[in-house]
């Protein structure tokens, strides 16, 4: 039985060209998966700012007057003292 060297030689390169080949394939596979995934980082990361603005909004002393006002608790409270000094203490 005779080893064809040629032979095996050829198909090393043939399985080394194909793996190549499949390789290259699944890279372009992956190139368009990260892309797919880096629109949907990207879209994240812009509602995270748009939500961020929004609580800091929701936050702010401002919307809390606003809420009053429209909820009619715009009303100053009289201060309430204990106890009604007639004069001034003087030291």
């Amino acid at each position: 039985m005779k080893i064809n060297f040629k032979k095996i030689v050829g198909f090393l390169i043939f399985i080394f060209i194909a793996s190549k080949i499949c390789f290259f394939v699944l890279g372009i596979k992956l190139s368009e998966e990260i892309k797919v995934l880096d629109n949907k980082i990207k879209k994240v990361h812009q509602e995270n700012i748009e939500l961020e603005k929004e609580i800091s909004f929701l936050d702010s002393y401002q919307y809390a007057a606003s809420q009053a006002a429209d909820l009619g608790f715009i009303k100053e409270a009289q201060p309430i003292y204990l106890e009604n000094l007639k004069y001034a203490l003087k030291n």
